[in-house]
This record gives structure tokens, C-alpha cells and sequence, in this order.
């Protein structure tokens, strides 16, 4: 396609000839000139296409029109959904209000917050195993000066180190949270009641 140079009027040339009362020379060129570039109406060229350049060659109208209709066939396309594992893993917990034990307990399937207010002696806590809830993460506190133990030797304390029964002193309001690493359940998170904690 070869370059027309005509140009958009100026502002200062009228629409309209005064002399003929038809559209003035300057307006009729440069309107004829968009519908030569648009193909006289024959090509799919658009006055948006002639925006992003006006004097595009006919190969790379030929590719606009190839991506255009890409596009085009994506858009009808139904939305696609992600397809759900159905793997052997960790069963997804939702967070769930705090439950609160006055007993030795066993860990339900959607503990998450767990309030311990046992009284007079250890309160023992089975927990979930480690290599079925990898990555699962439990929340303890406890409204009783006791201690607070699991019933196997599977909690990695804070500090690193082998796998023991601790969860919590025997302080109340002192909490910590446990993470199963797919091995132990290790505390992450711990502090004594009304502890200062820096970050």
C-alpha cells in the first residue's frame, strides 16, 4: 500500500467551500484518502487499526487480522477451572471458632484454636499424626497454671533439637503454635503470659 501524504486539514480550513456549498478540496482529499487506506470498504481495517498506524503494509494487516480472530476464538472459549487434586495429602482445614478442653483430649479433625482448661494435674493432648496433616498448623493457650504434653514423643521444640512430649509450660496464659513438617510437629511460635514480644 503506498503512502497518501495527505494530512488532516489545519483547524482553519473550512468544511465547507463558501464559494460551492459543497465539502471544501483540503476536507474531500484527506476523507477520501481514509477510505482508500480502509480499502473502500472491502478489508477488515478499522479506524482503530489506522490510530495504531495508519499505514500499515499489507502483510502486517494480515497478521493483525490473524491475531484479531485468535482472540476472537479465545473470547468464545468456556472459562477454564483448575482441575482438583485428588492425591493422597493433607485433608484442607478450615479455621474453626477455638475449642476448649478441660481434659486429657485428642485433636478433632478441624481443631485449630485450642483452648486448654484442665485443673489439678498435666493435661495430655493426642495429636493428629504428623505425616498425614503435613503443613497443618494448631494454635494452643492455656487458662491453667498446668502442663500442657502430647502423648507421644512427636513435638520439636522451639529451639530445635529431638522430638519430646512439651507443648507448654506449666503457666497459664502461655500459648505456641505447632506445625506438622510432615515427620513431628514443630512449635514455631511461643511465648509466656505477658511477655513482651519484639519484632
Amino acid at each position: 500500500m503506498s503512502q497518501n501524504i495527505t494530512q488532516i486539514p489545519a483547524p482553519r480550513v473550512p468544511f465547507i467551500d463558501e464559494r460551492t456549498g459543497l465539502i471544501s478540496r483540503e476536507w474531500f482529499r484527506f476523507l477520501n484518502n481514509q477510505y482508500v487506506l480502509t480499502g473502500g470498504g472491502t478489508t477488515a481495517t478499522t479506524i482503530a487499526d489506522l490510530e495504531l498506524a495508519p499505514y500499515l503494509s499489507s502483510t502486517v494487516e494480515d497478521e493483525v487480522a490473524v491475531l484479531r480472530s485468535q482472540i476472537d476464538d479465545l473470547q468464545k472459549l468456556p472459562p477454564v477451572i483448575p482441575a482438583v487434586s485428588t492425591s493422597s495429602g493433607p485433608t484442607p482445614v478450615t479455621t474453626t471458632p477455638p475449642v476448649t478442653y478441660t481434659a486429657d483430649f485428642t485433636v478433632g479433625a478441624t481443631d485449630t484454636w485450642i483452648i486448654v482448661n484442665k485443673s489439678g494435674s498435666t493435661c495430655t493432648a493426642t495429636l493428629p499424626s504428623a505425616s498425614a496433616s503435613s503443613g497443618r498448623v494448631l494454635y494452643f493457650i492455656s487458662y491453667q497454671a498446668q502442663l500442657l504434653v502430647s502423648a507421644s514423643a512427636n513435638v520439636v521444640p522451639q529451639d530445635g533439637g529431638s522430638a519430646t512430649t512439651a507443648i507448654l509450660a506449666a503457666n497459664a496464659g502461655d500459648w505456641a503454635t505447632i506445625v506438622s513438617d510432615g515427620t513431628n510437629w514443630v512449635i514455631t511460635q511461643a511465648a509466656k503470659f505477658n511477655n513482651l514480644l519484639l519484632e
